[in-house]
């Protein structure tokens, strides 16, 4: 305690000049701890961060710019075989469709009553302009059915009219009517389109 007192018993005996620097010197310190803390340091830790961040990004473009030169040429096969499936469900000829829905049908034993494919129209889109791929007017045949067949047969015969036939298939209109109530076959009318570039 005899310490303290005699530092106590010193500033009484400093002149008030003194005093002043001495808490000045203590105010300026304080402030600089002050901004130290509540400024530099949550700056540097937010600099740190985002130096952190930024890195993982880089890493990141890195890796899609490596996985995109490696699999660009694997993308473009891709691609082009996308496009020569779709050049094959766009024939030139609806014919070809056509004798296929009745091969189909008699390979899941439908019983086709009518068959009444309509004459070529263009196809418009919404803006009421025609379509054209790779220099060919997609044009539309609509195709009128009625048939007989086991609902099983039904879902089957629509599946292969969609994945099978050589041509994009659009169903405008299916109407199933029960023949009779103790038989299991369905009185079928399908409507739909094939849509084909000439």
């Amino acid at each position: 305690m005899r310490f303290n007192l005699a530092v106590f018993r010193d500033i009484k005996n400093l002149a008030k000049s003194e005093k002043k620097l001495i808490i000045s010197s203590a105010v300026a310190l304080s402030a600089l701890l002050i901004l130290f803390f509540a400024v530099y340091l949550p700056i540097k830790n937010k600099v740190k961060m985002f130096a952190k961040e930024q890195f993982q990004v880089d890493s990141q473009i890195k890796e899609i710019q490596e996985l995109v030169d490696t699999t660009a040429g694997k993308g473009f096969a891709r691609l082009e075989e996308r496009f020569k499936a779709l050049d094959r469900k766009f024939p030139q000829e609806e014919k070809e469709a056509i004798i296929l829905l009745s091969a189909f049908a008699q390979r899941l034993n439908i019983d086709i009553i009518t068959m009444r494919p309509q004459s070529k129209k263009d196809f418009i889109d919404e803006k009421e302009n025609k379509v054209v791929i790779d220099g060919k007017t997609c044009r539309m045949v609509g195709v009128s059915l009625e048939m007989r067949a086991l609902y099983e047969d039904l879902v089957e015969y629509i599946r292969i009219l969609r994945q099978m036939l050589p041509s994009y298939v659009s169903i405008d209109n299916l109407k199933i009517i029960k023949d009779r109530t103790d038989s299991p076959v369905l009185h079928i009318r399908l409507n739909f389109n094939l849509h084909l570039l000439s």
